[in-house]
Parts: C-alpha cells; structure tokens; sequence
C-alpha cells in the first residue's frame, strides 16, 4: 500500500485486510526460502561467529544492522509502516529528501522489533529449519533480513488496524483506555471469525506454496500447520500487542513523571486491620522487583511470593496462588522488557482462551531508580573469570565491563540479580551485578558502585491484580489521597 498518497484520515478495515493478506503470502513465501537452509543456530548466538570487526552480537543481529543502514540511507524507515531492528543512534540519516506522509497515526513510539527478533529466532526458525549447521551463514543471514523487516511490517501495521477499530468505535476504546483495561483492550480487538478465516486461510497458502513437482506427482516440503500454529501463537499476538500499545499511547497513557511513588498508608489505618494480599514477583529477596514492592504505596499489606521466571509469576496469579502481581515493564536504557511483554502477550493470549482465575487490571506503577554495583569476593577486576547477573542488568552495564573487565570474563545470565549475588557469594573468581541490598544480604563486599551504562538509570514497575484486590486496594488509595488533602488544608490554615 502507498501510505504517501492517502487521501483518508485514516485507513478503513477493509482496504487493510487486502494488503495485509498480501502480506501474508509474502511472509509464506519467504519462510519457505530460508527451510531451504538448515538452522544454524550460531549465527544467532552473540560471539557464536568470531567477526574481526569486534561486534558483540551474532552474526545474524551484525548482517541485518548493516544491511538497515543502507535501508536508512534510501528514506526505508522515514515512512511510518517501517520500522528498524537496529538502534536508532546507528542509522545515517537518508541522502534523499523525505516523502510527505499524510496523517494516518497519532505520535507514537512504538517498536517492537525485539519481540520480534526473539519470536523469529527462538521459535519460528527452529520450526521450520532443520536442526543442523550446513555452513550456509551468509545466504541464511541474507534471507532472515527479508523474513525479519516482512514480519516486522505485518505485526506493525497493527498500529493501522488499531486506528481503524478506534476510528469505528470511539467511545468505547476510550472507556477502555481510560481505565487502562488491558485484558478488555485484547477482548474488544479480538474477532475469533476473522482470526479463523485467516488460519484457515494460511493452510491453504501454505498447503499450495509449500508443494514440490517430483516426476509429475506433487509433494508437500512443509507441513502447513506449521505455518498455521506459526501465525496463531506468535504472528497474531505479537500485533494484538502492537494494537493495544497503540491505543494506550493514542490517549497519551504513558507515564509524565520521572518517579511516582505514593505515601504509605495513613498511621490510624493499622495493618493488622488491613487484610494481606499475595503479590508474585521475580525473586529471590533483594531482586531490583522486590525492591520496586517495598516502595509500593500497599507494602505492608503484601506478603511476596517469589517467582524463578516471569512466566512464573502469571502462571502463578492465573492458578489462583497470588493476588497481585508485580513486572518490570520498561528501562530507561534498555527500552521494553521483552521477557515480561512476550510472558504477559502468552499469558492474555491463553486468558482469551481458557477461563482462567485470575483478570489483570492495572493497580498501580513506579519508577524504581535502578543502581548496580559489582560485588565480588576477589580483590581485584584482574581476579575475575565470571559474571554472574540477570540479562537485563547485564545489558545495562555493557559498557562498563567492555572499558573495565578483561574480554575473556565470562558474563552469565541468571534469573534474577539477587540470584547472581547468591552464585558469586560462594565463588571467589566471580563477581556478580546487583543491587546494594543483594550484596550486603548475601555479605559480599562491593568492589565498585554505580556501574549501570547511564547514571539516571530507571526501571517503570506495573502492579496488576485481579477486580476485587484492585477494587479494595484502590479504596485504601482514595482514603489516603484525602487523608493527605486534609493534612494539607490544615497546613495552609496554620501558614
């Protein structure tokens, strides 16, 4: 579709569904190419293929980013159904001068190529290529390009299937929107006919596309239903996701405020009236979640229960066993936190599905400044032959153990930060990246502080919980904001 000659406001459902099922075929047509090859799966390991050039990531991420580079060049991802996998600061700007687009979204921020790339390499590629390395890196690299940027156009024109929906029914987004009703968001976009007929439609695709002619007789070279369970379980959520986002940005739901962390509870309001509430958070104690749930303003109304993944943690809420549940969302230096939207994408997925216990609503969210520090038993960096840490806090101190740590220091991703302090408490070559409260609960001494890439490092917390305990708390919270009103009139009448 060329977006640049749209004459429309925005572009109705029906002239959608045309380019998306055409995008459909592409995308089809594409994997198909790439099974040709078998996985080689170290393409997509950062290090798996030593590169000359010092790039840390795989050798797939290394291909895809320069190839966007040029993309960049030629104006590719000027126009708003393109989006880059590689990071904004690394593209050149285009040598031509841009196409005028008229209006068709509101400003937004949304790119979730992450989720993407990790859809594509963790599942979908393992789907359809053959366990084994046939050497063939480049010609794989090349195609994944392809199959990337066409699964990335897919799953984001989402953002105009969301405009269109918003533009039919108004009123009703916005009562959704309003009340940050994410569960009702994935409901009212859902329409299990239309999902329907496009399952159907990728079999019949696929059944055809995917066929051989071998001595005059046809023959399958794929199963289709791959292709189907492909579109079902990840191409379709991951753009349900883009919608949603969309429509929460189109209201301007994003967070203003630097820090938002409400008052503890009013001194009359003791706790042993107060009933307690379960809460499912990544653990163990000391984790930067546990953390962020002590400065929930309802802290001592939440016994934790700890969780090893964030899978967990919604498994845990949906089979009843906690209340509330608590999810880093956002960093301020490493953008989404994939894991938890891909748990969360499964979880709302499953729960449009099945008849689980547990709704989400949103009950409340904080920015929790984020500070790791590197503890260790060793008395110097020299000493050091492991680093221990959750992948995200390990992202975030990149920079910092490439300029202070020898290249041969392993860095080992576990599940949590306070984990990482745990293994290295025990292991005097290792150190870990945590917090000061992870450190000194495991009594490892912190040979360096601050050492997070970006000093006002931060991480945006989401508490969810099911109707009632959102209901309840959120009286609690009412209580306290006029508490705090009074005691501000009362100050104003001594002044």
């Amino acid at each position: 579709m060329n977006l640049s000659f749209q004459e429309k406001e925005y572009i109705p459902l029906d002239e959608l569904r045309e380019s998306l099922i055409r995008q459909e075929e592409s995308i089809i047509f594409l994997l198909l190419e790439r099974s040709q090859f078998s996985l080689d799966a170290i393409c997509y390991r950062p290090g798996g293929l030593p590169m000359k050039n010092g790039f840390s990531g795989s050798f797939a991420q290394w291909v895809l980013h320069e190839m966007e580079k040029v993309h960049a060049s030629a104006r590719r991802y000027l126009s708003p159904d393109e989006h880059p996998f590689a990071p904004a600061e690394i593209l050149p700007e285009a040598i031509i001068p841009p196409l005028h687009y008229p209006p068709l979204l509101v400003p937004n921020t949304i790119n979730h190529n992450q989720l993407v790339w990790t859809a594509y390499t963790e599942h979908i590629l393992p789907a359809i290529c053959i366990d084994a390395d046939d050497q063939n890196y480049g010609s794989a690299a090349t195609i994944d390009m392809v199959v990337l940027q066409a699964l990335s156009r897919r799953i984001h024109y989402g953002k105009f299937v969301a405009e269109a929906k918003y533009r039919a029914q108004p009123h009703k987004y916005d009562e959704l929107v309003a009340n940050d009703d994410q569960q009702g968001l994935w409901d009212a976009i859902t329409d299990d006919g239309v999902e329907n007929r496009l399952l159907e439609r990728i079999h019949l695709k696929a059944r055809t596309y995917g066929q051989e002619l071998i001595e005059q007789n046809f023959r399958a070279t794929i199963n289709p239903e791959i292709f189907v369970r492909l579109f079902r379980d990840y191409i379709i959520p991951l753009t349900k996701g883009v919608q949603i986002e969309y429509l929460l940005q189109r209201k301007n739901n994003l967070p203003k405020t630097p820090l938002r962390i409400k008052k503890q509870i009013p001194q009359e309001m003791h706790t042993s009236e107060l009933p307690q509430y379960r809460i499912a958070l990544l653990g163990p104690a000391g984790t930067f979640s546990h953390e962020a749930v002590q400065r929930f303003s309802m802290a001592n109304r939440l016994s934790p229960v700890f969780c090893e993944s964030f899978n967990e943690i919604l498994e845990t809420a949906g089979n009843g066993c906690a209340d509330l549940i608590a999810l880093p969302w956002q960093n301020s230096t490493t953008g989404v936190v994939v894991p938890a939207m891909e748990a969360m994408t499964r979880f709302l997925s499953r729960r449009h599905a099945e008849s689980l216990q547990f709704n989400l609503e949103l009950i409340d969210e904080l920015y929790l400044p984020v500070s790791h520090c590197l503890a260790t038993r060793a008395s110097s960096l020299n000493q050091l032959k492991r680093i221990y840490s959750h992948p995200q806090a390990l992202k975030q101190c990149s920079q910092w153990l490439s300029l202070h740590l020898p290249a041969d220091v392993q860095r080992i991703e576990v599940k949590s930060t306070a984990a990482g302090a745990d293994l290295a408490s025990s292991d005097p070559e290792s150190a870990a990246i945590c917090s000061d409260t992870a450190a000194e609960s495991t009594q490892i001494p912190i040979l360096s502080h601050d050492i997070q890439d970006h000093k006002k490092n931060a991480t945006r917390f989401l508490i969810f919980g099911n109707f009632e305990v959102s209901h309840d708390l959120n009286q609690v919270m009412n209580r306290e904001n006029e508490n705090d009103l009074s005691q501000d009139e009362e100050a104003e009448e001594a002044e």
